[in-house]
């Protein structure tokens, strides 16, 4: 999906912020939720955020669609015509 949605130029930058985000959501993630869970005495505000969060993120995936061919040098990718095939070496 990285290489559709953002080209493969993009995939090194993108790759390389994705686990410094990850280790930030974890360690932030984790000191937000004791402070809800402290200050409602429950952690069923929690819950209902993550229920809410997950539908919302499902649904905004189904509406990416089908991405974008990545070739902005050469344009799109031709189809090599059947007659135009190597022969395959025996």
């Amino acid at each position: 999906m990285t290489d559709k949605f953002g080209g493969m130029g993009n995939c090194g930058k993108i790759f390389d912020i994705m686990p410094g985000l990850v280790g930030l959501g974890g360690a932030l993630g984790a000191v937000a939720a004791g402070a809800v869970c402290d200050h409602f005495s429950n952690c069923r505000p929690l819950l209902i955020l993550g229920v809410v969060t997950n539908l919302v993120c499902g649904a905004r995936l189904f509406r990416l669609g089908s991405g974008r061919m990545w070739r902005p040098d050469h344009g799109p990718l031709p189809a090599a015509p059947s007659d135009q095939m190597p022969e395959p070496s025996r």
